[in-house]
């Protein structure tokens, strides 16, 4: 994502594909410098693999403790600081960073066209967004939410641990 979306804005700060590490840059590094470049970026980091679907295969590692990971078993993945919520966000569920899903196609002209956009919230007592998040639907460009979401397909007008409601935000 960082390369693609040419931004600095992405928590990544190393990559592990086919048995290589690569640094933010992608450069190729050293694997002993895992541990110095994860120390700088704060006391835990999160190791993602490829196909990571709903936090299932993420994993919080302290900084120092990165050097006993065995990166053979958990295969390509991207390491990531821990970045902190936006207060909006926070505000409806503290803990669990909320996620921003967008949905985009190819059209038959090869343009790229968007076909949806949700807001991920967490719930209290996960450290993540996981199978147990709340889904509320974006509805404008201007990244309004819509005014109900919905937790295991039941609808819902206010977030099921704080009672904060969606609609207008």
């Amino acid at each position: 994502s960082v390369r693609v979306l040419q931004t600095v804005a992405f928590p990544d700060i190393a990559y592990h594909v086919d048995g290589v590490f690569y640094g933010r840059d992608f450069s190729v590094i050293p694997r002993e410098s895992l541990s110095d470049i994860a120390v700088d970026a704060g006391t835990h980091v999160f190791v993602k693999a490829d196909r990571s679907a709903q936090g299932k295969a993420v994993a919080k590692i302290a900084s120092r403790d990165l050097r006993g990971v065995d990166f053979g078993t958990i295969g390509d993945c991207v390491i990531q600081s821990a970045v902190e919520q936006h207060a909006f966000f926070e505000s409806i569920l503290p803990g669990p960073i909320a996620t921003l899903r967008i949905t985009t196609v190819k059209n038959a002209l090869g343009g790229v066209e968007l076909r949806a956009a949700f807001l991920r919230l967490g719930r209290r007592g996960s450290d993540r967004i996981g199978d147990t998040s709340v889904c509320v639907s974006v509805v404008d460009t201007d990244g309004r939410l819509d005014a109900v979401g919905y937790y295991h397909w039941h609808r819902l007008e206010v977030h099921p641990d704080t009672g904060v409601s969606f609609g207008g935000a």
